[in-house]
């Protein structure tokens, strides 16, 4: 068996990028939202072809409203922070 034929069963790793969201509303009042999202991944192999992946990821979503809506002046932030839980199964 040669060394790169041996399978490391776990690794892990950081993720990092950037999250684009709006929420539904008044259109002419909606803007995009850029923030960040942050996290850790890990992977349990069980063979060569079939393993686990799960991961915790922080992102910041929600959208920034700001015009003018029937006379009035809006400005608005919304922000809605999540922490994800996905578990992928690899095949």
């Amino acid at each position: 068996m040669k060394a790169q034929d041996k399978l490391v069963p776990f690794s892990y790793g950081l993720k990092f990028g950037v999250s684009v969201s709006e929420v539904q509303g008044a259109e002419e009042l909606n803007s995009l939202r850029a923030s960040i999202l942050a996290g850790v991944q890990a992977e349990y192999k069980f063979n060569k072809k079939i393993s686990i992946q799960p991961e915790l990821i922080y992102t910041r979503q929600g959208s920034v409203n700001r015009g003018n809506s029937n006379g009035t002046q809006i400005d608005n932030t919304l922000r809605l922070d999540y922490l994800n839980l996905p578990i992928l199964f690899k095949y």
